[in-house]
């Protein structure tokens, strides 16, 4: 996974490493990698490459990954891949939030705001925009 990122990020020679790093760890059953090579093949056009993406992507959810709950809260809050769904977009964003993402902490906070896949609550809003607007503490 690192040697995919640095690639990912401009570190090494060519961007396709990425793509084959992250690819790699994926068919290892690593759920960091498969969410973040789910979300890289859902990029594509190709139907089978985006049902290729979110089925890695379910994978990195089965192991309580929160990027992937992350990344299919959002395909079913848009219908990338399949049918919108907001109250599967908001269920998978309080799991990804409650695993610590930062942007599902956001996400499930507008969705309490907007009453958007659950009931209205601004009580909750604001206890999950409070929560994402805490710093991350830094490694040791």
């Amino acid at each position: 996974m690192a040697l995919g990122t640095a690639f990912h990020i401009g570190v090494g020679e060519k961007p396709d490493a990425a793509r084959e790093w992250f690819r790699k760890a994926s068919a290892q059953g690593f759920a960091p990698s498969q969410a973040f090579y789910g979300a890289m093949l859902m990029k594509e056009i190709s139907p089978e490459w985006i049902e290729l993406g979110l089925e890695l992507v379910r994978k990195a959810v089965a192991q309580n990954d929160a990027q992937g709950q992350f990344i299919l809260g959002r395909c079913y809050e848009n219908g990338h891949g399949v049918a919108r769904d907001d109250a599967k977009a908001a269920a998978l964003y309080e799991k990804a939030a409650l695993n610590g993402s930062k942007p599902a902490q956001q996400s499930i906070a507008t969705m309490y705001e907007r009453g958007q896949g659950v009931a209205a609550d601004p009580v909750k809003a604001a206890k999950w925009r409070q929560i994402a607007d805490k710093p991350v503490p830094a490694p040791r």
